[in-house]
């Protein structure tokens, strides 16, 4: 059974190849020659071989879809390490001194923003690269423009990640931030008309800010998935993947902490229900329907096997709510 949970929790981690930020291969001056012909910005990745923050941003923040449209929509993106070639005297020169540290700069090398050390949250990174380099999303300009009423998905999204930001500024977290972050947005959320609520504008609000399949916004993207823009559609799809399998996840290391202490049988095997039971939630939301009633059968001969005690009434009971006429007709045959 372990390994059967093993091998499940490492297939949930796998994700699709997504297009990639374009580092390009050139030199300092041949990227400030390139952004000025292609009307763009200058991206600056400072690194050094032996950062491991640099390496996480390189192997899964640049790869995401979204970074890499943002950034290679506005910049020349290169890549410099400061132990190399031209590298010691543009770090000197930038006053780079822990990293990774990401410079933009214009053309004629106008420093518009420095900001030091990766995250894994591409959204986050990407919009902190916004609020830096646009006039228009500094603190005090975003406060002005909230409270004289604006609720734009511009300034919401901006706004709220400036927020989410700030809870780890200081060594000690202010989560009175995250508080205010997702207030504002569940109330430019209310707000909105439905067919609002399904445009790509927002799809920041389902991205950002839904925390577990039991949030009313989460639940909201589950029940609607299908009608979601279809520019979004595969955001979505990734997100609720996303919400899904953090719950396969937390359920698995109750149920393996469970597995290891010495309770009893019974215990042991509802902890191993309820992992089967999200398990199967996540593929009724994820998966095709030919492929969804091989893996739900699957699971409940899983259940039937390893919990004669009834666990597997959990399971029937999901499949009934939208399987019931497959399930009689299996029965049948």
């Amino acid at each position: 059974m372990k390994k059967i949970i093993l091998f499940l929790s490492v297939s949930l981690f796998a994700f699709s190849l997504m297009a990639q930020t374009n580092f390009r291969d050139i030199t300092y001056k041949e990227a400030l020659a390139a952004a000025k012909t292609e009307k763009k910005l200058v991206f600056i990745d400072f690194y050094t071989s032996w950062c491991g923050p640099c390496k996480m941003m390189t192997n899964n923040v640049f790869p995401m879809k979204n970074v890499g449209d943002y950034l290679n929509a506005k910049f020349v993106c290169i890549k410099i390490d400061a132990e190399k070639g031209e590298g010691p005297e543009l770090a000197k020169r930038y006053q780079v001194k822990a990293y990774p540290t990401f410079i933009a700069i214009t053309p004629d090398e106008k420093i518009l923003m420095t900001k030091v050390g990766g995250t894994m949250d591409g959204n986050a990174f990407i919009g902190s690269i916004d609020r830096l380099i646009d006039p228009d999303k500094t603190p005090e300009r975003m406060q002005q423009r909230y409270e004289s009423g604006e609720r734009t998905a511009d300034l919401i999204s901006a706004y709220a990640g400036m927020k989410m930001e700030e809870v780890y500024k200081n060594r000690q977290p202010d989560m009175t931030k995250k508080d205010e972050a997702f207030k504002m947005v569940q109330d430019y959320f209310d707000g909105l008309k439905d067919q609002e609520r399904l445009a790509e504008e927002n799809l920041f609000i389902y991205t950002t800010y839904t925390g577990n399949t039991t949030d009313a916004i989460a639940q909201y993207m589950i029940a609607n998935r299908d009608r979601f823009v279809p520019a979004i559609k595969s955001d979505i799809s990734d997100r609720i993947r996303e919400l899904y399998r953090m719950d396969v996840l937390n359920y698995l290391c109750l149920s393996f902490r469970l597995l290891g202490w010495q309770c009893s049988i019974y215990w042991k095997k509802m902890a191993v229900s309820v992992v089967m039971d999200i398990i199967m939630r996540f593929i009724r939301i994820t998966m095709t329907n030919i492929r969804k009633k091989s893996l739900l059968w699957i699971f409940v001969y899983l259940l039937n096997r390893y919990n004669r005690e009834g666990g597997c009434i959990i399971c029937l009971w999901h499949m009934n709510n939208t399987d019931q006429a497959d399930l009689h007709g299996k029965e049948s045959m």
